[in-house]
């Protein structure tokens, strides 16, 4: 699993990333510094989860989960927010999947990207989809 972490200080980064393996989540942690430099990381590379600050660089993070959207429909996208910053709610739920707190907890990350890997389960169930189907 690719996980690239926008605009987060690289100290932190390292940090997460060796939390992460703590976990048993097998993954590649890697850290760009802004949405430009994401968004061609993106445009290279099968990118699994995108996690970006509410500012990444010059863009926004939600603006940048969008375009990320784009070229990933696929990819978990998380919004870390600063309580205590004002950001666009409506934008950010449009863009990310999950928004979690700043400073970002690899437990908390792992938690994240395993609940929206389990919805996208149920509603890709077939079964689900057929019992669906019935009720209209």
């Amino acid at each position: 699993m690719l996980i690239v972490i926008v605009g987060e200080e690289s100290g932190r980064v390292d940090a997460l990333a060796g939390a992460l393996a703590d976990t048993g989540l097998e993954c590649e942690v890697r850290h760009v510094v802004d949405a430009a430099s994401a968004l061609a990381l993106a445009a290279t590379e099968q990118v699994d989860v995108f996690v970006a600050g509410a500012s990444a660089g010059t863009m926004r993070g939600a603006a940048t989960l969008t375009q990320v959207r784009a070229q990933h429909p696929a990819a978990v996208r998380i919004l870390l927010v600063e309580p205590e910053h004002e950001f666009d709610a409506t934008q950010a739920l449009d863009a990310a999947h999950r928004l979690l707190h700043v400073p970002l907890d690899a437990n908390e990350l792992v938690e994240a990207v395993d609940s929206v890997i389990e919805l996208r389960e149920l509603l890709d169930n077939s079964e689900l989809k057929r019992s669906i189907g019935r009720i209209g």
